[in-house]
């Protein structure tokens, strides 16, 4: 059973609980690391930088952004359709409710993954780790790759600002434009992709 099946069963709202339950998780990892850790403290990689979070935050998410929607456009479906699962995700919600999971979604995945993890394993463990979390993409060489490059440019960018609200503002960026695209393109409506 693939995930998209898994998730036919579920309601939006059920969907949305799971997505949100998935998030609390890794809070809940990260929290015990931060507060126990000796050495990594979210004071020391938390900065109010205006112009890294724009060059290094906003920029790069446009990119990203764009080389998505460039490859929804020129590229076969199916090389980067996930199964509809982001069409489940974002078809039934409200746009404030999106601004709200993009921004969870990217603070508690940048806490763990770049905040936590990355300044203890490197970036490089900490990338494939991150693509390795995105399960349902690892059967579409074409989503793993972005996805690398992705992480990997994360990884980057939190080395070289030093600055976990330079990632999350990438990654929110990221998250609710695509978000937004997802729930436009099914007109709002729950979408089931017919690709496996």
């Amino acid at each position: 059973m693939n995930h998209i099946e898994s998730l036919k069963g579920l309601t939006p709202k059920e969907i949305r609980k799971a997505v949100y339950l998935t998030q609390l998780m890794l809070i809940a990892i990260s929290l015990p690391w931060t507060l126990l850790s000796r050495d990594f403290s979210l004071v020391n990689v938390i900065e109010v930088d205006i112009i890294n979070m724009f060059i290094y935050g906003v920029i790069p998410a446009l990119l990203i952004v764009s080389i998505d929607f460039i490859s929804y456009r020129y590229f076969p479906k199916h090389w980067w359709d996930d199964g509809g699962v982001n069409q489940l995700i974002f078809s039934q919600i409200n746009r404030l409710e999106i601004i709200g999971l993009s921004g969870i979604i990217a603070i508690s995945e940048e806490w763990l993954f770049r905040g936590v993890m990355q300044h203890h394993l490197g970036f490089e463990l900490t990338a494939i780790i991150f693509a390795l979390i995105h399960v349902r993409y690892l059967k579409k060489p074409f989503l793993v790759i972005n996805l690398l490059i992705v992480s990997i440019s994360l990884g980057v960018i939190m080395d070289i600002t030093n600055n976990l609200l330079v990632v999350i503002t990438l990654h929110f960026i990221v998250d609710l434009t695509l978000g937004l695209y997802w729930r436009h393109q099914s007109g709002g409506t729950y979408y089931v992709s017919t690709t496996r």
